[in-house]
């Protein structure tokens, strides 16, 4: 049990710094690849990431070594093992709340740039470089609150049970979100 939580969350902080990479640099690289031109340098930038991540998923299942050799489970099996999970109230209850959690975050990140945009000041965007670059210091900022957040999980979870945590965790970030939206 502990081991597993160790080890999600060293996944969770490998995976906030890419995230991290990625909002520090999207913009710059945007710039850069496309010489001014926005669609272009979207294109070529997303191009340059997917062949990134592709040479890493490569390496990845390269450099991997299975230490459990286990013996093919029959289609049968399977298939019961798959209504037993359907069946499972608990299982529909994670599935609700990762597809709600999901939502919120992708409802509110995907409207981020838009309200920079549009709904800030020329004067107001000017000490960040203007409205890309403001963007991009919000992802960043986020992400690394969120870093720090996984790199707390492990540390919280030895003290206390995982189920506990989540749930404070949880209904602390709805009301975070609830906060948000009276900015």
């Amino acid at each position: 049990h502990r081991e597993r939580t160790s080890l999600a969350a060293f996944r969770m902080v490998g995976a906030q710094f890419g995230v991290l990479f990625i909002s520090l640099f999207f913009t710059y690289l945007v710039d850069k690849l496309g010489g001014g031109d926005q669609y272009a340098g979207h294109f070529y930038t997303v191009s340059l990431l997917g062949v990134v991540i592709a040479a890493c998923l490569i390496a990845a299942a390269k450099s991997s070594k299975d230490r459990i050799i286990t013996e093919p489970v029959p289609i049968k099996e399977n298939l019961k093992n798959v209504v037993t999970v359907v069946t499972c109230n608990l299982w529909w209850i994670l599935l609700v709340m990762g597809l709600f959690t999901t939502f919120a975050l992708t409802i509110r990140f995907g409207t981020i740039p838009y309200f920079i945009k549009y709904y800030l000041t020329e004067e107001s965007l000017k000490p960040w470089g203007g409205a890309d670059w403001m963007v991009s210091f919000f992802y960043t900022s986020g992400t690394v609150c969120a870093l720090l957040g996984s790199a707390m999980f492990s540390a919280v979870s030895k003290k206390f049970d995982k189920k506990p945590v989540f749930l404070v965790f949880i209904f602390l970030t709805g009301l975070a979100s609830f906060a948000f939206s009276f900015i």
